[in-house]
């Protein structure tokens, strides 16, 4: 896990239409989820999805050298499983 924090639209549906905030004044820090949960790009597919699992997220941010370097989503997992198969890591 990493520092800051993500802004999934789930949160937004959650903290702002449901809740019937204004947007007006809203900021970034207001609606993120934190921790952020973070993999390197070296995590395997199968370590990924527990960790996804375990903190009930649909994406994870790939930091490689202490920066981000891209974002794996469920549909990224579920895509390469459809693909290749399940099999062994």
């Amino acid at each position: 896990m990493g520092p800051g924090g993500s802004c999934p639209s789930g949160t937004i549906l959650k903290k702002v239409v449901a809740a019937d905030r204004p947007l007006k004044g809203l900021k970034v820090r207001d609606l993120m989820s934190v921790p952020l949960i973070t993999v390197s790009p070296d995590t395997t597919i199968r370590q990924c999805s527990i960790i996804m699992l375990d903190a009930n997220i649909r994406r994870a941010v790939v930091m490689q050298d202490g920066r981000p370097v891209g974002i794996v989503s469920d549909t990224d997992i579920f895509q390469a499983v459809e693909e290749r198969g399940w099999g062994p890591d």
